[in-house]
């Protein structure tokens, strides 16, 4: 059973959820044209096999009915009352339901509401393999698989702190209750992540699962901190705490904003979604790799799957990379999807690229472009040094031989055994680099004075760059060009972050004006914001980078000398 409660006179009433003492999070986003999304709440062993309310939602302060919405498996739910946490009885409202919602009566001033339903059922991974087999056997190769036997291997297999996420359903009547009468259920099986298949198994074509979403949460629920007293801080790594930490929490809120849009949200999807929205680049890799239709989530959805957990790794195969990981953890070969919409996915799609290569790259850029400058993703192009406008063989740093590449200095994780007070452990997936992901190869002076004084300097390359460009710009561009636009000459249709549009111009350079700005300029402007974009500042590979500059500087100096 799971309770909500609502109070501060019906003006602000509030949801919450309670289980096994636990404040969990809630769970129905509105977003901005009506569409809704509704998030999985994170507990301990992946789906909850109770009720969880996720909402409620009071037409108006004075209203006399609550609208609870809840997720759960089987039925019938029943919606229970009572005034407060501390009198009296729970009272069933409103008519039993097998839907997940219900408008209930609510008291004029305070309220509290439960979800009371049968315990569901659950089967176990013998029973799913009767009908899913392929699916089970890579199952059974992975560490989820071996759950249960880690714990014993610890002598934890009876620490009821740890059977939740190590088992199937402990702690409900129908779940796991020890390895002597219940060792079918040991181990992080298919009903941890995709709810109790009890009633479907009974009846596979008359109770389907429902579809869950890859959301982080499922993952979090397990992987996550744990505290532990006899360590001080935490006995797991913060795999979930890290993430959410990172970039890839989030969904840029302006490409968010246009998957919503209800005539270009699917071509959005297309261009943007493979590296914007785990919920889009998942359909479109099972479309690849699996043949299932492609069929893209709703704007909401799309807007609202970061790039999580399973986007990278994949929880259900054995694959042949560390962890799980979907994609190798390094590569050689250049590799640039192109959003163009005369470019599919599946054309393009190479599972050999490094795993943070597979979207931290070009996106398409070429020097020839000219509405706007290079994506803010060519990470894996410049660590390997390519993508540039080049002349001949070009000068490449060591780093792009690191055997794991970028994980090396980006995921560089501190252990239960490593860590201590001073140094919490982490897990690597907040993705920022630490002075000791350079160790062995410098020691910790050597990295701060390099990750110090190599952007620093790349960073005056750039801005005596910048003033060549306006220099061209303002004494040798075409008339016209100057007139207008000044030391925006050189730029692109849609300026980069170099300029700044007066109030008196809409635009740089329109797509017909490009057309007598020199290739020289053209050349040089890609490379200064190929590196600007890149973010690392030459700490990915100073050499390529610093040649890349020179490059230019030699072609506007070239322009400059006509």
């Amino acid at each position: 059973m799971q309770s909500v409660n609502g109070t501060s006179g019906r003006k602000n009433a509030t949801a919450f959820g309670i289980a096994a003492g636990m404040l969990l999070a809630g769970c129905c986003a509105a977003r901005a044209n009506g569409e809704t999304f509704s998030e999985l709440i994170r507990v301990p062993g992946g789906v909850p096999g109770n009720p969880i309310i996720t909402s409620l939602s009071l037409p108006s302060p004075t209203a006399t009915n609550a609208t609870l919405f809840w997720s759960g498996f089987g039925g019938p739910f029943q919606v229970e009352s009572r005034p407060n946490l501390s009198e009296g009885a729970w009272v069933p409202v409103g008519n039993p339901t097998f839907t997940l919602s219900n408008t209930v009566p609510a008291a004029s001033s305070n309220y509290l509401f439960r979800i009371a339903a049968p315990a569901p059922q659950y089967a176990g991974a013998d029973t799913c393999r009767t009908c899913h087999g392929d699916t089970h056997q890579e199952w059974s190769a992975t560490r989820h698989a071996g759950a249960f036997d880690a714990l014993k291997a610890v002598h934890q297999e009876t620490n009821a702190n740890c059977l939740a996420c190590h088992t199937v359903g402990f702690g409900l009547p129908t779940g796991f209750k020890d390895e002597l009468t219940t060792a079918h259920f040991a181990g992080a099986q298919c009903e941890n992540c995709h709810g109790p298949a009890g009633d479907h198994a009974s009846d596979p074509f008359g109770v389907v699962p429902p579809v869950l979403r890859p959301q982080a949460e499922m993952c979090g629920g397990c992987h996550a901190s744990v505290p532990d007293p006899a360590y001080g801080a935490t006995v797991h790594p913060p795999t979930y705490d890290d993430w959410r930490n990172s970039g890839h929490a989030r969904v840029t809120a302006e490409v968010a904003a246009e998957f919503l849009n209800a005539t270009n949200g699917v071509a959005r999807m297309k261009s943007c979604g493979p590296c914007h929205s785990g919920a889009v680049r998942l359909a479109m890799v099972a479309n690849v790799e699996d043949g299932v239709p492609l069929v893209f989530p709703s704007g909401a959805e799309a807007g609202a799957l970061p790039i999580t957990c399973v986007v990278c790794h994949d929880p259900m195969a054995n694959t042949d990379n560390p962890v799980q990981l979907r994609y190798p953890l390094a590569s050689l070969t250049a590799y640039s999807y192109s959003t163009s919409s005369t470019n599919s996915f599946a054309a393009q799609y190479d599972p050999s690229i490094n795993i943070c290569g597979q979207c931290h790259n070009l996106r398409g850029a070429a020097w020839t472009d000219t509405s706007r400058p290079p994506h803010h993703s060519a990470q894996y192009n410049i660590f390997l040094g390519n993508g540039g406008v080049e002349d001949g063989v070009a000068p490449q740093a060591p780093h792009r031989k690191i055997a794991d590449q970028c994980v090396t200095c980006h995921m560089h994780p501190k252990t239960p055994e490593t860590g201590s007070e001073t140094t919490p452990i982490h897990s690597g997936h907040s993705f920022e680099v630490k002075l000791s992901s350079c160790a062995p190869c410098h020691d910790e002076e050597e990295a701060a004075m390099f990750l110090d004084v190599t952007p620093a300097f790349t960073k005056k390359l750039l801005g005596k760059l910048k003033d060549q460009l306006d220099q061209w710009a303002t004494t040798k561009a075409p008339e016209a060009l100057r007139s207008k636009y000044g030391a925006l000459a050189w730029e692109y249709t849609t300026p980069g972050e170099f300029s700044t549009l007066p109030s008196t111009l809409t635009s740089g350079p329109t797509a017909k004006e490009q057309a007598v700005v020199p290739d020289g300029i053209k050349q040089a402007r890609y490379n200064l914001y190929l590196v600007a974009n890149e973010g690392s500042f030459g700490v990915h590979n100073g050499q390529y980078t610093r040649y890349l500059l020179k490059l230019a500087k030699d072609k506007v100096n070239a322009e400059l000398a006509r």
